[in-house]
């Protein structure tokens, strides 16, 4: 009778380097024999490939007459995914909208990204997102990759420190003096990289009094 090939499949037809996929025949009639260095195979019993490129398989069965089917499967290879570099604001202000963070695109790549302090608003599947900073601390934000095999980047990460306008908690002073007389100013405040007072006084970063004589 003649060799009948009854099916000739690949677990995944798309591979990511170094990794491998199952190659299945079925058949009767006949001995098969895959290309590309397999050899023999037996139907029904998967064997493992591991192309370094895109590989077509041909399956060869051939009767004792000589009689020959044939039955082809392809095998694509792809590139691992590269960690993603986030590019994003050195900082951000509190509650502030309208903020992107990118990465560079790669072929045929998906991206997932996450986000700590904050709300991700528009993108979260492209290479490009668009988020709101949260009230305090920092912005986290993380982003895969995923090859068209499904492989997924490590996770690359950022960390956006969230700007806090600095509060006066108090300011108080003497309210009444005599002419001639001193007079003692004292604050506390929070959040505050430098303090200064007007009327001349100038810097008074560090200090949380000062004595004036208006």
């Amino acid at each position: 009778p003649a060799p009948v090939i009854t099916g000739f499949s690949v677990t995944k037809p798309v591979i990511t380097t170094g990794t491998s996929t199952t190659l299945t025949a079925s058949f009767t009639n006949g001995t098969g024999v895959i290309n590309s260095g397999i050899g023999n195979v037996v139907t029904g019993v998967p064997v493992t490939v591991s192309p370094t490129a895109d590989t077509t398989y041909t399956l060869t069965v051939t009767n004792s007459a000589g009689v020959a089917a044939y039955s082809s499967t392809s095998v694509s290879v792809v590139p691992s995914p590269s960690t993603p570099v986030i590019t994003a604001p050195a900082s951000v202000i509190f509650n502030q909208a309208g903020y992107t963070a990118t990465v560079p695109s790669q072929p045929n790549a998906t991206f997932a990204w996450t986000i700590q302090g904050g709300a991700i608003t528009s993108g979260v599947a492209s290479n490009q997102v668009t988020f709101t900073a949260g009230p305090s601390g920092t912005v986290q934000l993380g982003c895969v990759a995923t090859n068209l095999a499904g492989t997924p980047s490590s996770t690359g990460t950022v960390v956006i420190p969230i700007q806090v306008p600095p509060v006066i908690n108090s300011f108080t002073g003497t309210p009444v003096i005599t002419l001639g007389n001193g007079a003692a100013l004292s604050w506390a405040v929070s959040g505050a990289a430098t303090l200064s007072l007007d009327q001349s006084i100038g810097d008074v970063t560090g200090l949380t009094s000062k004595s004036v004589s208006p």
